[in-house]
């Protein structure tokens, strides 16, 4: 069957229309998610649906940024972000991975050296218990995480079964426009990585995560509000319903979701606007729309059984690269090998050194 191909301006990635949204265009982006000198460079969607495999294909020879990084990352041997985490998983979690945030500097600009010169955030997850799941690439509506009792709202902009379709999108693009001609967006940097839970806590569902790279925050880590931990009831929009002004997804734009994952939202007449996110399938769709409400920076404050899995995940993860040696090297080296991202342009150096570049 063919697909069309169409393409998101802000990060690069390409999606494929599902047959529905063939023929619709893209609305604008909505002020709230936006600085006002990102506006007139993003005025298209912010998602289509789809996958990244085309991306990947034009990037396959692409070199690295660098000779002696292009080097390092032919040697470096590829792992499996989606590998099993540690045993003993607690039963209220209803899935589990790695997790991976990402910055993208602004367009026209080689370099990004604080908040304002950040032009996306994102954040990959890769579920390691559900083996049917796809690897998830959402965009964040503001440039950082959540802190004390923040809502973020975030969608998700890319699913695909290889790393590689995802971090191909986040490589560097060039656009023609008609007032100032060629202009460039550079390459995502990555931020951080870790592990994290979806974990169903009887009345919410929470995302919790570990950092594992770097393995204390540094500056770069505190602009993004990146933590050692984090801990943000996760929930996710019903597309019947309608969003507030400028704000959220267009109605053409919406997910959607089968009948049988539509029944979910059934619980008041009319239907929940937004519902824990209990069952994580239903972030497995393109356009599917979530917010992150930040809450206690403690993990142990909520879930104790949870941040003590997280906490042995984390440390067993890390363990089959910290064998001695370099330990900046070795945390470049497991992001080498599960982002497969360096000749993408897809800088790691910032997640291990802790400053935005």
């Amino acid at each position: 069957m063919t697909i069309k191909q169409t393409k998101l301006e802000d990060n690069g990635v390409e999606h494929k229309d599902t047959p529905k949204q063939q023929e619709k265009r893209p609305a604008e982006d909505t002020k709230d998610n936006k600085e006002p000198e990102e506006q007139h460079e993003d005025k298209r969607a912010k998602t289509e649906a789809g996958s990244h495999a085309a991306e990947a294909e034009q990037h396959e020879d692409k070199k690295a940024n660098t000779e002696d990084s292009s080097k390092t990352a032919k040697s470096t041997p590829a792992a499996d972000p989606t590998e099993p985490l540690a045993q003993g998983k607690p039963k209220n979690v209803v899935e589990e991975g790695r997790i991976y945030f990402f910055y993208r500097p602004r367009v026209g600009l080689q370099e990004a050296h604080n908040l304002s010169d950040v032009q996306r955030f994102y954040i990959i997850m890769a579920p390691t218990s559900r083996k049917d799941a796809p690897l998830r690439l959402a965009a964040v509506g503001k440039k950082q995480l959540p802190q004390a009792q923040g809502r973020f709202w975030c969608c998700i902009q890319g699913l695909a079964k290889e790393m590689e379709e995802l971090t191909a999108g986040l490589g560097p693009k060039e656009n023609s426009t008609k007032t100032q001609g060629v202009r460039r967006t550079e390459a995502a940097r990555i931020a951080g990585e870790g592990v994290y839970t979806i974990a169903d806590e009887g009345t919410d569902a929470r995302l919790m995560y570990m950092l594992e790279i770097p393995e204390e925050p540094q500056e770069l880590q505190e602009q993004l509000n990146i933590g050692k931990t984090g801990d943000y009831s996760l929930q996710i929009k019903n597309p019947t319903k309608s969003s507030p002004a400028n704000a959220g997804l267009s109605k053409d734009q919406k997910v959607e979701y089968p009948p049988e994952l539509m029944k979910e939202f059934e619980g008041t007449p009319g239907g929940y606007a937004w519902m824990s996110a209990k069952n994580p399938k239903l972030l497995d769709y393109m356009s599917a729309e979530f917010i992150l409400i930040a809450a206690a920076p403690d993990l142990g404050q909520r879930d104790k059984a949870v941040a003590e899995h997280l906490e042995k995940a984390a440390r067993e993860d890390m363990e089959k690269y910290m064998k001695g040696g370099d330990e900046d090297e070795a945390m470049l080296t497991k992001l080498r090998a599960e982002l497969h991202a360096e000749k993408h342009e897809v800088q790691m150096a910032p997640a291990v050194e802790g400053t935005m570049t």
